[in-house]
């Protein structure tokens, strides 16, 4: 019984040799930063470098937006550079729900947002017309967004929309 304090002492002792001496084996190393490159990276947070090609994750944290002359002269391993020469990247669009594809269709319709009579909906309908003179065929459909009847009063059909 009398061993046990001895033992006890030289396993703290074994433990700050082990610590002062190894550290390395005993104590996390740093993560090393992952780079990422891309075709395009948009910043748009920066007037004087709008845009770059690489950005540095560290432990779930950007690190940096780099040029390809930055990230050069950073002298970084390859191993730690991902390359994606084909995509883009483009800040705010992080959100999985961001209905991407229905806001590029609104870009190619008539907005009918606030229209509040049939008046106004023939008008904008006109004016798509005439800017977009390839639209209203079979192959190029003309399509409005943005339809509101409690504005117009009543539920519109075909032959209510000719009032």
């Amino acid at each position: 019984m009398a061993l046990r304090p001895l033992v006890q002492l030289s396993s703290v002792l074994v433990l700050v040799w082990a610590v002062t001496h190894h550290s390395s084996a005993l104590l996390p190393t740093a993560t090393p930063t992952q780079y990422h490159c891309y075709a395009s990276l948009r910043t748009n947070l920066d007037d004087q470098n709008p845009s770059a090609r690489c950005f540095g994750v560290r432990d779930g944290l950007f690190t940096g937006v780099y040029t390809d002359n930055e990230l050069a002269a950073l002298t970084v391993d390859d191993r730690h550079v991902t390359r994606h020469d084909k995509a883009h990247v483009i800040p705010g669009l992080w959100d999985g729900h961001g209905h991407v594809l229905a806001y590029g269709e609104f870009l190619h319709s008539v907005d009918l947002f606030g229209a509040d009579s049939f008046a106004n909906v023939r008008s904008r309908i006109d004016d798509y017309v005439v800017k977009n003179p390839h639209a209203g065929s079979a192959e190029s459909w003309i399509r409005g967004v943005g339809w509101d009847q409690v504005l117009l009063g009543r539920m519109p059909t075909a032959v209510s929309a000719m009032d």
